[in-house]
């Protein structure tokens, strides 16, 4: 028996109420896989919350709760490496919000050991003001880097993104798939793009913004 997702025409979109909330201990870590380059994939018990390349292997580790549950959790990230060990006690939040029509739900999901330590935070959104950061990180946004156009939208820009984390007074700007470390983890820009002059097909989702962040040391 598995914690799994339920199907997408089955999700109950709310105010930030969790889909899954998981506390259990680690199995299996795979720390293996070839690098990625970008922030690419998400998922849960193979149940995808982002996808860039599905065909690529993420990195991924094994839990199980007290009842007999497990969880799978996958994720593609530059030069992530799952911050745990075999026996260590999680807790995993994975969130799902749908905010109106045509708009890119928020979906993200959290690490923490059972102790409250952040290990990881992967989010997207329709506009980086409505990903829900973890209180150890803050973004903002920063300068454009890019602008362009296509059939759906006369023009959008491309936008850096600006964080801080507790414990580290710096205040970084980094672009698009771009990974920094700041303080105690490794945050990556996923890309933050913004329709500039109302889209002509708004079911396109031109407005997007995600990133993510795991402890390092």
């Amino acid at each position: 028996m598995s914690a799994e997702l339920p199907p997408a025409s089955e999700l109950k979109f709310g105010p930030a109420s969790p889909v899954l909330d998981f506390k259990g201990r680690v199995l299996e870590i795979n720390n293996l896989t070839p690098d990625e380059h970008c922030l690419g994939y998400i998922a849960i018990n193979g149940a995808l919350l982002k996808t860039v390349n599905e065909q690529l292997d993420p990195r991924w580790l094994r839990a199980e709760d007290d009842a007999g549950h497990r969880i799978e959790i996958g994720v593609l990230a530059p030069e992530l490496s799952w911050p745990v060990v075999v026996g260590d006690r999680i807790s995993v939040i994975v969130e799902l919000e749908a905010p109106g029509f045509a708009a890119l739900p928020r979906q993200q999901l959290t690490v923490r050991r059972e102790s409250g330590e952040l290990l990881g935070w992967f989010g997207e959104a329709d506009k980086l003001e409505a990903l829900h950061t973890p209180k150890e990180l803050q973004l903002s946004l920063g300068d454009v880097t890019c602008l362009g156009h296509s059939n759906c939208s006369p023009e959008w820009a491309e936008y850096e993104i600006r964080a801080r984390v507790d414990g580290d007074d710096r205040e970084l700007s980094f672009g698009h798939h771009e990974k920094i470390t700041l303080g105690d983890y490794a945050i990556v820009h996923g890309g933050v793009y913004k329709d500039l002059e109302g889209a002509r097909c708004p079911e396109s989702g031109i407005d997007n913004a995600s990133a993510g962040l795991w402890r390092v040391r």
